[in-house]
């Protein structure tokens, strides 16, 4: 969704309050025995939990471009609560009035009202962002990708992705 370094990865992922269990998680319910993504988590549960930033950064780097979408996924299982808290404030604020504003077809969408599309966007990355910064994570373009998975569907967040 947006563009996060790797620095925004490990910095939010540490600040989880049990970065071991949100991990293991992620594994039982996300990826599937033999899966090349197990040994991913596996390694990324060694490095992270160890006490030199720079192997995690080095690690996480290295493999970016194959896992950043898993990368994603474990922010929201490392934050689960405020994340939860976050998407649901969001879906009772704009749920109903944000999906009249497009159709989807066929995994993609067609935006019927783009002045409301983009209203509604820009409100909720707004409130993203303040609750973002409340939560003391600053303009984390990370856990701004996290809170937008979470909240709106794969064709939504393509849409997004490729109106920018």
């Amino acid at each position: 969704m947006f563009s996060f370094t790797t620095e925004d990865i490990v910095g939010s992922l540490k600040r989880s309050e049990n970065l071991n269990s949100a991990l293991k998680h992620f594994l039982k319910r996300e990826v599937r025995r033999g899966d090349p993504a197990e040994r991913f988590v596996k390694d990324l549960r060694e490095v992270m939990l160890g006490k030199d930033e720079s192997r995690a950064l080095n690690f996480i780097e290295k493999r970016r471009p194959g896992f950043d979408s898993h990368l994603i996924a474990i922010g929201g299982y490392a934050h689960g609560e405020m994340v939860m808290n976050l998407a649901n404030q969001i879906v009772e604020k704009y749920a109903d009035r944000f999906n009249a504003t497009y159709d989807v077809k066929d995994e993609d969408i067609a935006v019927k009202n783009k002045g409301e599309f983009d209203t509604i966007i820009k409100e909720v990355s707004t409130l993203v962002t303040t609750n973002l910064k409340t939560a003391g994570f600053g303009e984390s373009d990370y856990m701004q990708s996290v809170v937008f998975s979470t909240v709106f569907d794969r064709p939504v967040l393509r849409y997004l992705v490729s109106a920018n």
